[in-house]
């Protein structure tokens, strides 16, 4: 096997807890490891900006809002979800939301953990 130089690997999970500890707890495996926690209202306020910046005040409000809880890649989905499906930002929201609550009602009780990698 040839050898690799001046090569960074990035590995991201949603779920930690859920890396075998023999990875976690091995020397050289993980040199450093960041936590990005989810994003504050103010954060998903600038996330949506950026992505919907004619978005209105109030529309912009309740999104805001319904978001609690979404992490950053969502973002991204929302305006994916708007513009390809032709609805609101707050549609795209309320859909997104609607796909993660079947997801939890669907896997809830199973044990293979294919159904939080796909969700």
């Amino acid at each position: 096997v040839d050898s690799i130089e001046r090569c960074v690997v990035i590995a991201t999970t949603n779920y930690p807890e859920k890396v075998d500890s023999a990875l976690i707890n091995r020397p050289g495996r993980f040199d450093k490891i960041y936590h990005f926690s989810l994003p504050e209202a103010k954060r998903r306020a600038i996330f949506l900006k950026k992505f919907f910046p004619d978005m209105e005040k109030t529309v912009l409000d309740e999104c805001v809002k319904k978001t609690k809880g979404f992490s950053c890649a969502y973002f991204k989905e929302i305006f994916l979800t708007a513009n390809l499906n032709d609805i609101t930002p707050l549609e795209a929201v309320e859909r997104l939301r609607n796909q993660l609550e079947l997801c939890k009602k669907f896997s809830s009780g199973v044990e293979d953990d294919t159904f939080d990698y796909v969700c």
